[in-house]
């Protein structure tokens, strides 16, 4: 059976696996907010513009920055880590037919300043569709400047638009300021499919942010 909106309706794993779907078609989810989070400013009054993209969508400099930050601020961590770092495994994630690719530029020098790459997929079990945070990284010079949380409210409003269950991510255990951020500055929780809540060893955590539907910003134009 099929709802007015195309949607199957039948069993929760078929309506999750037709919402993600859905939301592969989007070339620009962004598109599904609210118009205003393609600026903002940060917490020093920088002003920034944020786009969002498919791999290959970018440009040839964008997609060298990617990795070089990705490298940058993660391959220690993935070194103490039992995965270890591998920057063409890395790579091959990025470059995943279903990755988007929130990318933040300054407005002053149209500077790559942080990204994000997310994709529509189930969560811990096939019922739940989430939006899955792959990475969210910073440049130094812009840390601890709100240009992260709005990434991760952007996100947030996209997995609303979408009408997804949660957004959720990945993040080691030894990797404690990020871990920080997320629990305490933006309140997510150990998800039920994280290893420590299976009673499995591991070195990582999978949070989760549950979305309220009532809370969409809807599009203006």
């Amino acid at each position: 059976m099929t709802s007015k909106n195309g949607i199957n309706s039948g069993g929760k794993g078929c309506r999750a696996k037709a919402l993600i779907a859905v939301a592969n078609q989007s070339d620009d989810p962004l598109l599904q907010v609210n118009p205003s989070v393609r600026t903002f400013v940060d917490h020093n009054g920088r002003q920034h513009r944020l786009e969002c993209h498919r791999w290959d969508q970018l440009d040839a400099e964008t997609q060298q920055w990617i990795q070089d930050v990705t490298e940058h601020n993660m391959k220690s961590f993935y070194e103490s880590s039992s995965c270890g770092w591998n920057r063409s495994q890395k790579e091959k994630e990025l470059r995943h037919s279903t990755a988007r690719h929130l990318v933040v530029r300054s407005e002053e020098d149209n500077r790559l300043v942080a990204f994000s790459h997310f994709r529509f997929e189930t969560g811990g079990q096939e019922s739940e569709c989430c939006v899955y945070c792959y990475e969210l990284q910073v440049e130094a010079s812009h840390q601890r400047s709100g240009v992260g949380r709005h990434l991760m409210e952007v996100l947030y409003e996209i997995a609303v638009a979408f009408r997804m269950r949660k957004v959720m991510l990945t993040v080691f255990d030894c990797n404690s300021i990020a871990m920080h951020f997320y629990t305490h500055s933006l309140k997510y929780r150990i998800d039920r499919s994280s290893p420590s809540r299976c009673q499995m060893t591991a070195d990582y955590q999978i949070l989760c942010h549950n979305v309220t539907q009532s809370k969409l910003i809807t599009n203006t134009n």
